[in-house]
């Protein structure tokens, strides 16, 4: 009993390998080949390209950001990231450090404005123009949002505050100048008569 058992097993192994083999090998090997065949033929239209979003590469940008420490100063595009969901997509290189000793940084689409590139030999303004006038934007200051008129604008990049303003009036410490860094000031009209 124990030998006719034995044999039975014996066969339905025998059996089942080489069906098993034949049927699910054999059978999905040719199907698979065919399918990839099929895919290979009919690959996936490429979707059109969206149309360019910002300024391009290389081109130079006027910074509008009012705390940026390169407000109202020309650097070079270098990226401009087309995905919606980046919140500063422009990155842009300048000529001078921040204090940071860093000089690029991502800025939205709106705080850039296309500039004219730098003439030969011509090193990009940075800051107000002499004479023009200022608000003061540091909240420490005794002249916090008040107006005063640029004296100078030292263009070294080592300078921690290379902007020079005079005001009308005089601090407590009977002074009526002060140095401010770029991101502290943002150019204002001037005042009328008896303003401030």
């Amino acid at each position: 009993m124990a030998r006719s058992c034995f044999g039975r097993l014996l066969a339905l192994a025998v059996l089942s390998v080489f069906i098993g083999s034949y049927s699910f090998v054999g059978g999905f090997q040719g199907r698979s080949v065919g399918a990839t065949r099929l895919n290979a033929e009919a690959a996936p239209k490429k979707k059109a390209k969206a149309p360019w979003v910002g300024p391009k590469k290389g081109s130079w940008v006027k910074i509008l950001r009012p705390e940026s420490y390169w407000y109202q100063t020309r650097g070079q595009v270098v990226n401009v990231n087309q995905k919606a969901e980046i919140k500063y997509p422009v990155t842009v290189k300048f000529d001078r450090v921040n204090f940071s000793n860093v000089n690029t940084n991502g800025f939205a689409l709106w705080e850039v404005i296309e500039a004219p590139a730098p003439g030969p030999g011509e090193a990009p303004w940075v800051g107000p123009k002499k004479g023009s006038w200022v608000k003061i934007l540091r909240p420490e200051s005794y002249w916090y949002q008040t107006r005063g008129q640029v004296v100078n604008v030292n263009q070294k990049a080592e300078i921690k505050y290379p902007v020079t303003v005079k005001f009308d009036r005089v601090n407590f410490s009977n002074v009526n100048t002060n140095g401010f860094a770029l991101w502290e000031v943002i150019e204002a009209p001037a005042p009328g008569p008896g303003e401030v």
